[in-house]
């Protein structure tokens, strides 16, 4: 269930994380989502999916143990799992674009006002989407 000031913690906690960089194990883009969920609700969607890793192999490793070998299929069947899927993306909304990323073959992101937020090498980049996968936070 979401918090009552959940809006301005989700706000403070974008603006935390404006300047902050990718780097696998530290800030990727599950990381990223799963302290947006937090935000709003004050407890993650993911916390028992994170392991220890540091390059996109290790990434792979650990979350195959949660997906392929796992309970999973694929990273979406896991967010399907642990939060609700809705058409339309609102803001505090995990959103899931394809990419052709080498670990889970999505790029997540964090809907934050007409544009959807994601981790980029320097800090969060924002995109207007057209076509995602989205679930609510509630």
């Amino acid at each position: 269930m979401k918090l009552p000031n959940w809006e301005s913690n989700l706000e403070k906690y974008l603006y935390n994380c404006k300047d902050r960089g990718f780097s696998w194990g530290n800030w990727d883009c599950l990381k990223f989502v799963n302290g947006a969920v937090k935000a709003q609700r004050n407890v993650g969607f993911a916390n028992d999916w994170f392991g220890s890793y540091s390059t996109p192999r290790g990434a792979a490793l650990n979350y195959a143990r949660i997906t392929r070998h796992g309970i999973y299929n694929n990273i979406i069947e896991g967010l399907d799992d642990r939060l609700s899927r809705c058409s339309l993306a609102e803001v505090g909304s995990i959103v899931a674009i394809k990419s052709d990323g080498q670990v889970l073959g999505y790029s997540l992101g964090v809907k934050v006002d007409s544009r959807t937020a994601f981790v980029g090498e320097k800090g969060l980049i924002l995109f207007n989407l057209n076509r995602y996968i989205a679930w609510s936070v509630e």
